[in-house]
């Protein structure tokens, strides 16, 4: 497997600040190209400033691997830039180091060329800290649900405790301002609140107050769902009702209309079968009665009843044997219609010029 070129040798990602300076330095790295065996040095800058960084001026001092001092550069610009608030740059400009040797450096930013106010020359004895490490949320409040509150008050970005110090402020979410802004240019939490509402006892009230207005909530839900269970009850027992109603009624109604039990009279019509001319009317001598067997032909045009069954399905009535009528023809099917009379027609096979229609209505 073929060697990489550049060779990690050291580097520093803790970012460090000096209060009299709008720019951090993120993090350091010593690079060593194994085919010319330079050093050279990467260096990551943020700018906190809203003003637009144009160039900056550094000094990078080196040690070898036993802490002593090495050649280093002094004064190294980087030129033409064009760097917007917290905007990160520098790391894709590498710096060949004097010494190959060279394990650990140092850097100070000497001078900073703005785009307003030109070049800001920083003090000789600037002093640049490492950026303070924030505590987790959990570690400095000692409870998830005041966690979860200072999350309801602030922003559901915030992670850490959020701190203050010299020219900078350490948003909950991680972020690092400058002590200028207001928001925080990461959540956009304000930096008041953010610091406001980080109060153990102030917490412990509003998550008080929370559940307070979470139990009316709860309440409130479970009554609306009571009531549209009842609704929904009274509904369904509502929708019963009217269907047992509906069946009962339907049952009544069945039992109520005439079957072909019972005794009945024959009405018949003779209609001229060209012009549907009424010829004439008439009705049975006789009345014929239902009970298990049903009227039959007697042969004659007295229609008197005898032992001759039927079929009923439905509201048709299929007789075994067909009924003569006055007229000549015969009715072999009658029609339960809905106010209980039996309908039929003559065929009146013998004589077509006519036929007889015959209504089989009940004696109540």
């Amino acid at each position: 497997m073929a060697q990489e070129r550049y060779q990690r040798v050291g580097e520093i990602t803790a970012p460090i600040y000096s209060q009299d300076c709008s720019v951090l330095i993120m993090a350091t790295s010593i690079l060593l190209d194994t085919q010319t065996g330079n050093a050279m040095a990467q260096i990551k800058y943020k700018s906190l400033s809203e003003n637009v960084v144009k160039a900056i001026f550094v000094d990078v001092q080196c040690f070898d691997v036993s802490g002593n001092e090495l050649d280093g550069i002094v004064d190294f610009q980087y030129l033409d830039l064009n760097i917007g608030s917290h905007n990160e740059f520098g790391s894709k400009t590498p710096i060949k180091l004097p010494d190959s040797r060279t394990r650990r450096i140092i850097v100070k930013i000497r001078k900073i060329m703005y785009q307003v106010g030109g070049l800001k020359e920083l003090p000789e004895n600037a002093e640049w800290k490492t950026v303070p490490k924030q505590e987790n949320l959990i570690d400095s409040l000692g409870s998830p649900e005041l966690v979860e509150q200072y999350i309801r008050e602030t922003s559901i970005s915030s992670k850490f405790t959020p701190l203050e110090t010299d020219n900078i402020w350490l948003c909950s979410c991680g972020e690092v301002n400058s002590t200028d802004e207001a928001k925080c240019h990461q959540c956009s939490i304000n930096k008041k609140s953010d610091f406001d509402n980080f109060n153990k006892e102030l917490l412990i009230e509003n998550l008080n107050e929370y559940r307070k207005s979470q139990l009316v909530k709860e309440n409130l839900v479970a009554n609306k769902k009571s009531k549209i269970k009842k609704i929904a009850i009274i509904t369904l027992a509502i929708a019963v009702l009217i269907i047992l109603t509906t069946l009962i009624i339907g049952f009544i109604n069945t039992q109520k209309q005439p079957g072909p039990d019972g005794e009945y009279s024959i009405i018949g019509h003779r209609y001229n079968t060209r012009t549907g001319e009424l010829l004439d009317s008439g009705t049975s001598a006789n009345t014929w009665t239902f009970k298990d067997m049903m009227l039959c032909d007697s042969g004659n045009n007295s229609h008197a009843p005898s032992n001759t069954p039927y079929k009923r399905t439905g509201r048709k009535i299929v007789l075994e044997h067909s009924i003569n009528t006055w007229a000549g023809g015969t009715i072999d099917t009658l029609l339960l219609e809905e106010d209980g009379t039996l309908s039929g027609v003559d065929t009146n096979e013998t004589n077509k010029s006519y036929y007889v229609e015959i209504i089989v209505v009940p004696i109540h």
